[in-house]
């Protein structure tokens, strides 16, 4: 997985709706003040000036789950990791209607963003509800494969949580 040639797909739409000037905004002006840096080594002390304990959402669809373990944790950095540009406007939207100083967002894929991270960093990793892509022929498409799961297991201090969320029968 940490091989740079190795090119990951992701699948689905990257943008829906067209964005209204307010949510345009967002993303022009909030967004890159929060973007996690696009290369090299990723810890707390990058990201939030100091050491704090991390956590991930992956695929954090509009943010309402970011933004409320962020409003009742607000000495923890938490990283949401979201490849589709209106949820992440979404969740720009309860960074800034929450002054969420300790949100920082990666649009793009998750794995990214993780590999980066150093071994056991992570406090907690949430994957709430991932698309089940139930057929056999999509299985490599889904979160919940080897090569994910040992990226990320690798990433969680020990006694850290990973929290999954679905209701597939497929997990």
């Amino acid at each position: 997985m940490n091989d740079p040639t190795t090119i990951r797909r992701l699948y689905g739409r990257r943008q829906g709706h067209a964005l209204r000037a307010g949510q345009a905004a967002l993303v022009e002006e909030l967004l890159p003040r929060i973007a996690v840096p696009e290369d090299g080594a990723l810890d707390a002390r990058r990201l939030f000036g100091d050491d704090r304990p991390l956590q991930v959402e992956i695929g954090f669809g509009a943010g309402e789950h970011l933004a409320g373990q962020a409003a009742a944790a607000p000495g923890t950095g938490f990283i949401g990791c979201e490849p589709f540009l209106n949820g992440v406007v979404g969740a720009l939207g309860h960074v800034r209607d929450g002054g969420l100083d300790n949100v920082r967002i990666h649009m793009g894929d998750a794995l990214e963003v993780i590999e980066r991270l150093p071994d056991a960093s992570l406090e907690r990793v949430y994957l709430l509800h991932p698309d089940p892509w139930p057929k056999a022929r999509h299985a490599k498409r889904r979160m919940m494969n080897h090569g994910p799961l040992d990226l990320i297991a690798r990433k969680l201090k020990p006694g850290a949580e990973f929290r999954l969320g679905t209701d597939d029968p497929t997990y």
